[in-house]
């Protein structure tokens, strides 16, 4: 009647306090927060840490469900950023050649920014060679060594590449690239010249340019050759005629 509930006093450790319960779990995980970790992935991988500030953030103000679903998202939309905009380099290697670097795969999201990335080069190059009279591109090596598939739209992508190469009479190597992607290339009718590692397309690359120049030179000196000998047996002929022509006079 008093309203006590009759099972009072309760048991020792039967009831603990939320207070005192928050208090233990707090003094349990303290100690493996270790906030020097995002200030070490700041400087390896920027994005990295900025995913874990949003994760942080979404956890402490929407809670541990929603927070972790927002990081989750956060992080898919990286991924696919990553992938409509891989880091290509581009690096000219002398003598006509350059050598095209693309950190991630190639496939149906990022064929058109790398290609329009080799096409900005080759612009650049022919530019500066219009300029400065120096070597134009002969040479393309695609470092492929980081890519773990190549699509449909990947392998029609390279397969455009590889003629507009034949159209501007420019060599393409590629480098690195496996022998089931290189198969799927053979099966879609591309044939380019595979190396294991990005020293040996170069130099390769260059062999071929020097054989092409002193074909070419070769050729360019066979026909001057023979217009030089034709122009002197026209000369010598006409001199004949002339020659010929005055002797009776006398």
């Amino acid at each position: 009647s008093s309203g006590i509930n009759a099972e009072w006093p309760l048991r020792p450790g039967s009831y603990i306090p939320m207070a005192a319960l928050a208090a233990v779990i707090i003094f349990a995980v303290v100690f493996m927060i270790n906030f020097m970790v995002p200030i070490y992935m700041w400087g390896v991988r920027k994005m990295g840490t900025i995913s874990w500030l949003v994760t942080f953030c979404s956890v402490l103000i929407l809670g541990i469900e929603y927070g972790i679903g927002v990081g989750v998202g956060f992080d898919l939309l990286l991924v696919v950023a990553k992938n409509l905009r891989p880091e290509t380099h581009i690096h000219d290697m002398g003598e006509g050649v350059i050598l095209v670097e693309v950190d991630s795969g190639w496939n149906y999201l990022s064929v058109n920014y790398v290609k329009e990335k080799v096409e900005e080069a080759l612009y650049w190059q022919r530019k500066r060679f219009l300029f400065s009279h120096s070597t134009t591109v002969n040479a393309i090596v695609l470092d492929m060594s980081k890519f773990s598939e190549l699509d449909i739209t990947a392998l029609e992508s390279l397969k455009g590449l590889h003629e507009d190469c034949k159209t501007e009479k420019i060599l393409l190597f590629s480098v690195g690239l496996s022998s089931e992607l290189v198969e799927d290339a053979l099966a879609f009718g591309i044939v380019i010249p595979n190396f294991p590692t990005a020293p040996e397309a170069v130099t390769a690359a260059r062999t071929e340019i020097g054989i092409a120049i002193a074909l070419h030179e070769r050729v360019a000196q066979t026909a001057a050759a023979a217009a030089a000998a034709v122009a002197d047996a026209a000369g010598y002929g006409t001199f004949g005629t002339e020659d010929s022509a005055k002797q009776p006079d006398q």
